[in-house]
């Protein structure tokens, strides 16, 4: 009997960690996604008084996170709409951003993910924040993103920030 049990365990944790292996070696298309937000996420966030050279490489890098007809469309409070069209767009004002906003902090929260028919494309509902080292206000903005696969690379198409209600 005592025999039985102890099989009947290491069975349940071999099990276990085949499950756990199968798991990180095949994720699923949402945790693909959101690992590949957290990627997208580092390479806008720049380092406080980061090179140039730092800064060129993650832009360069942000090309693989965007199809090549991404729209961006943005609208920060007290500021005017913006849209921006085309990866080469978006990497300038990537690079500005970077210029402009030393030691910006960004994450992808909230992260809900709806599959498209054949998980190629997906819908994805987030709330972006933003802050700098220094400052005590922190930006919240409500993000709708469209990801498209490519290459068997979830890729951002379409980009756009969601009003909020205001009273």
């Amino acid at each position: 009997m005592k025999s039985r049990l102890q099989i009947l365990a290491v069975a349940a944790i071999g099990i276990a960690c085949l499950v756990f292996l199968f798991q990180r070696l095949f994720p699923n298309e949402e945790r693909r996604i959101r690992k590949r937000l957290d990627g997208l996420a580092s390479l806008v966030a720049s380092a406080e008084g980061g090179s140039t050279a730092r800064g060129l490489l993650a832009a360069d890098r942000l090309r693989d996170y965007l199809t090549s007809d991404i729209e961006i469309e943005i609208e920060v409070p007290g500021e005017r709409r913006q849209t921006f069209s085309g990866r080469q767009d978006i990497i300038r004002a990537a690079l500005a951003a970077r210029a402009a906003y030393g030691g910006l902090k960004v994450a992808f929260l909230d992260v809900r993910v709806t599959l498209g028919p054949g998980n190629e494309s997906a819908s994805v509902s987030t709330t972006v924040r933003a802050s700098q080292p220094g400052q005590r206000d922190v930006f919240y903005q409500e993000m709708k993103l469209t990801l498209q696969q490519e290459d068997r690379q979830w890729r951002v198409r379409k980009a756009e920030t969601v009003k909020s209600l205001q009273l």
